[in-house]
């Protein structure tokens, strides 16, 4: 019905744009045919009689179709099903609201007038305040100094500024526009609709998704944020409800909309002002200690004649593994020569708190022993036990080495250092960040926050069945960049299954390089009477897929052909090992890693005559839960052993063989182990109390899982309440484990 002339304009414009678009990328080309087909679509509605009856019967049909094919075809993930669901009723709603307006069951909207343009302001500006500024800022500064780059210093709350832009152009700019651009009524049901989605994300912040456990600086879960069907469906009611009283008082109370979306306003505003002021304090403090360290070369003294102490405290590294690890690479066991393995490890924690003091300080701070001295805080607790072995070292004439003592001050990273003042012979370094990387990641990072923090922002906000759509495992639906741009833009891992991923994480490239680089900061001296070196490292910490076989970082990796050739690893006692989940495999990829990089510095040391004089200590303070249903004493998540089975390796003086040692072991044995033979009589310099480990033969031990395991949170007197579990014996039999109180 359209004159010849617009059909000379449309299909000539359509010629053009073929032309044109023709080598563009396809998705532009795409979408621009789709929008045509849209444009013909609704031409054809507009000439019929009822068009909007018909659509709505269209939409209806299309619902009921959705839910005819899911009853033939069922989903498997409850969560998908619920959401089509969901939609396939939403379909049915315009033709439920048509018959409720012939019938005359809907309210006739009067236009809006200067209330509902302050109601839609008011609550656009909380909304942007929300998205753009609380919950960006309430994340850094949880941890501010893990947000900071670290070899060249920009604050992070440019990520916050970042945020805030886009969520102001989002709900102040953007919908600004749709607001005015709509009818006297529609402006109506836009304020509406503003002060019920305050309401709605308000609840979601606070109430719900609050319990996914730990986020790295990259805004990426360590485990996928899932939920129950149970709480999927709670969720949806509480929004309902939320929904109703919210509408409800939009009717009958429009002046008390005002002031709680103004009272809104104020809070936001007000708790980020706290959280900014928090992040630049602590900001102060973190470039201080960067400026400080900067101009520090890490370097690693070691004895050449007299006898040298090396404790290795590898982050999270989980003992589980190393048989396996040991036998698809048999050099490895030629490289560890005269280590003994300790599988039947424990640690007293899940977590870096609770797991790293005993292990730095002996039995004196296990968690129930710091529990007892409610008096000292937990931060003085923590800088004791990582003084007590470089203090009596260089009490004794040792030359005394310490890089990157985990949470020295109750600080992540940059930690302070400041803690060993006063023995100016102790050598404290910080060593992540001190060593070129092979990937610049610093660019692609930066790049990736500026975005994903208001992505997070709207994820947290949003109900939980949609949440893991928007978190698409820490991509936060990004174009994916990975797949034919530069790797440069890639500042974090994704993994494709069990086989692929693309990109690599920044914090697990800086720890590597330390590790790669140990042979290069290592200085072997001869007028030296003995060394100790405490070097804590976190390349096991960050689950990693790397390239096989030889187990190198790289942006692209695809270990298809080498796992379908190996899908068993294999123990050299017969057990087997396969992969099911991703969690499992980069965690095994990040260990392999971590003993290889250990191995070819210990083949420095032999070249160089200091490993048969070494005594080396290979620990970690927790390990990871896996999921190997061996290995679960309980059906809750928590109660899983390889979580706080840490890894426990021991070369002393003139050993030669690798033997496995199945003896119970904890990580607190570690002081004793170090001072045995050198330090007669240990005693703590800070306590009086001497370091034994008596408390080994206890009947049982008694662990902890930490529900709260941020330092910025959890740094009282003691720990705060968690999950515990007594074990004794062999922490490999399920039945000597025992569930306890919580307290």
């Amino acid at each position: 019905g359209f004159p010849l002339k617009s059909k000379i304009q449309m299909y000539g414009m359509a010629l053009i744009f073929l032309i044109f678009l023709y080598s563009s990328p396809s998705g532009l080309v795409f979408y621009w045919t789709l929008n045509n087909v849209f444009s013909l679509l609704k031409n054809i509605f507009y000439k019929l009689k009822h068009p909007g009856k018909v659509l709505s019967i269209c939409a209806s049909a299309a619902g009921l179709l959705l839910l005819a094919v899911l009853a033939v075809h069922p989903i498997a993930s409850r969560r998908k099903l619920l959401f089509v669901v969901f939609a396939a009723l939403l379909l049915e709603l315009p033709l439920v609201l048509g018959w409720l307006k012939g019938k005359g069951r809907l309210p006739n909207l009067p236009a809006a007038d200067k209330t509902d343009d302050r109601i839609f302001a008011v609550c656009c500006v909380f909304l942007a305040l929300l998205t753009g500024v609380l919950i960006p800022s309430a994340v850094i500064k949880a941890s501010p100094s893990e947000f900071v780059n670290i070899m060249h210093y920009k604050s992070p709350l440019w990520y916050v500024l970042s945020a805030a832009l886009l969520a102001a152009g989002t709900f102040l700019i953007w919908c600004g526009i749709f607001y005015r651009l709509s009818g006297p009524q529609g402006r109506r049901l836009f304020g509406l609709a503003a002060w019920v989605l305050a309401g709605a994300a308000v609840t979601d912040y606070m109430f719900f998704g609050t319990h996914y456990g730990d986020i790295s600086s990259m805004l990426v879960y360590d485990t996928f944020p899932a939920n129950s069907m149970k709480t999927y469906l709670l969720n949806l009611l509480v929004l309902l409800a939320v929904a109703a009283v919210f509408y409800l008082v939009w009717r009958k109370k429009t002046s008390l909309v005002n002031a709680a979306g103004l009272a809104l306003c104020l809070a936001a505003a007000g708790m980020s002002v706290m959280n900014l002021s928090s992040i630049q304090k602590e900001l102060n403090i973190v470039k201080a200690d960067l400026a400080a360290a900067e101009e520090d070369i890490p370097t690693i003294p070691l004895s050449k004649d007299g006898q040298n102490v090396v404790v290795l405290m590898m982050d999270r590294a989980i003992g589980y593994y190393v048989p396996f690890l040991m036998e698809e690479k048999p050099e490895l066991k030629e490289q560890f020569a005269g280590f003994t393995f300790y599988p039947n490890a424990v640690s007293y924690g899940s977590s870096t708190n609770v797991g790293t003091p005993a292990l730095f300080g002996g039995y004196e701070y296990r968690p129930t022993e710091i529990n007892k001295r409610a008096d000292k805080p937990l931060v003085q607790e923590q800088n004791e036990a990582l003084r007590l072995m470089p203090v009596l070292f260089d009490e004794v004439g040792y030359a005394v080495t310490v890089c990157d003592p985990s949470y020295a001050g109750y600080r992540g990273f940059p930690m302070d250092l400041s803690i060993y003042d006063d023995h100016p012979d102790i050598h404290a370094y910080m060593t992540r960040g001190k060593f070129a990387v092979e990937m610049d990641l610093d660019l692609a990072t930066e790049k990736s926050l500026n975005r994903n923090f208001f992505c997070f922002s709207i994820y947290k906000i949003a109900p939980l069945i949609a949440q893991p759509t928007l978190y698409t495992r820490g991509f936060y639906n990004e174009a994916d960049a990975l797949a034919g741009v530069t790797a440069q833009s890639a500042a974090k891992q994704k993994v494709d299954g069990l086989t692929k991923a693309s990109g690599m994480t920044s914090r697990f490239q800086e720890y590597y390089a330390v590790l790669a680089n140990l042979a290069n900061i290592t200085d072997i001296r001869e007028d030296t009477p003995g060394a100790f070196l405490l070097l804590c490292n976190e390349t096991t910490h960050d689950p990693t897929l790397v390239q096989m076989p030889d187990y190198t970082p790289a942006y692209r990796v695809d270990n298809t052909e080498y796992e379908a050739a190996h899908p068993v690893r294999h123990s050299d006692d017969g057990r087997e090992l396969v992969f099911e989940t991703s969690v499992q495999i980069t965690h095994y990829h990040a260990n392999m890693v971590g003993l290889l990089q250990l191995g070819r510095w210990f083949d420095y040391l032999r070249e160089n005559g200091v490993y048969d004089n070494t005594r080396i200590i290979i620990v970690s303070d927790h390990g990871y839960r896996q999921g190997f249903e061996e290995m679960k004493f309980g059906d809750e998540a928590w109660m899983d052993a390889t979580q706080f089975n840490c890894i426990f390796m021991v070369k002393d003086f003139g050993a030669r063989e690798y033997t496995v040692d199945q003896r119970f072991m904890t990580n607190a044995e570690v002081p004793t182990l170090a001072f045995d033979g050198i330090i007669d009589d240990p005693v703590n310099p800070a306590t009086g109390t001497p370091v034994t480990n008596e408390h080994l033969n206890d009947p049982e031990q008694e662990i902890q899982f930490v529900i709260t395991w941020d330092i910025a949170k959890n740094h009282g007197n003691v720990f705060e309440p968690g999950h515990w579990a007594a074990i004794h014996d062999n922490i490999y039999d399920m039945s000597n484990w025992r569930v306890l109180e919580d307290r």
